[in-house]
């Protein structure tokens, strides 16, 4: 039977939830497993157990709205996440699906104002960047876009907003834009926000700026994930300091790339 990239038939996870409804950490890996191999209506069924035996979780009432917009249910999504925000008013990831849901319903006034709030809790969703930026590039012309982000990162004093417009300038070849936007991010930057510390050296070692990449990572390698350790690594190579990293990519230090559901 063809399981969409699973090593287990959907039905075998399936009973696997079953048997464990008193796991809610192994409930929610088994329905992301099924989402992300397309198999909404298995995981689905393991969301709503999720939701019935850990309420205080907000993941599994997420895991259903992703389920919903796989099945391209976008008014069935939008109710599920206006609910789901009552209960969790602070789900950056909640106001960004329902920023999709939005999108899909051709409500673009809604979806701005709900990727805003998402953006604001969380300021290096560069998802939702991304779709802000997309539906600002839609009204008006680049500049215009450019400068309503701008705007934002100032309001926020956040690095995320800034990290997305360097990158954004990089992908268009325009390595001076990209290194400004990427002082000002730096400036902002706080290494609580793993994501932004992520993306702040990539576009460092990308930009050939490898010593700043190391000093901004190496005083924290201890609890560093595996992306921003093969990120530090190649920052050595680019310093060189090659020994060095060895020792990091012997620990298993090599970017392996995460996305948001």
């Amino acid at each position: 039977m063809p399981t969409n990239g699973l090593n287990e038939a959907p039905e075998i996870l399936l009973r696997k939830a079953h048997n464990r409804v008193d796991e809610p950490g192994a409930l929610l890996e088994i329905g992301l497993r099924l989402l992300t191999a397309r198999h909404s209506p298995e995981a689905r069924e393991v969301f709503e157990i999720g939701r019935r035996v850990a309420a205080e979780q907000p993941e599994f009432d997420l895991g259903v709205g992703a389920c919903l917009m796989q099945e391209s249910e976008y008014e069935l999504a939008r109710q599920h996440l206006v609910s789901h925000l009552q209960r969790f008013p602070n789900s950056a990831v909640g106001y960004f699906q329902l920023a999709c849901s939005l999108c899909e319903l051709d409500r673009e006034e809604e979806m701005i104002d709900n990727l805003l709030k998402s953006i604001t809790i969380a300021p290096s969703n560069q998802q939702a960047l991304t779709l802000l930026h997309n539906q600002l590039l839609r009204r008006g012309d680049r500049d215009q876009a450019r400068s309503a982000l701008e705007r934002f990162g100032n309001d926020l004093r956040a690095a995320g907003p800034r990290l997305f417009l360097a990158g954004h300038e990089l992908e268009q070849g325009n390595e001076p834009g990209a290194g400004g936007y990427l002082d000002q991010a730096l400036a902002d930057l706080q290494v609580e926000d793993g994501e932004a510390l992520i993306l702040a050296a990539d576009l460092l070692v990308k930009l050939g700026r490898s010593e700043e990449c190391v000093e901004l990572l190496e005083d924290l390698t201890d609890g560093l994930p595996s992306e921003a350790l093969g990120l530090l690594a190649q920052a050595y190579r680019g310093a060189g300091e090659p020994g060095r990293a060895a020792v990091l990519e012997a620990k298993g230090g090599t970017p392996q790339w995460r996305r948001l559901m």
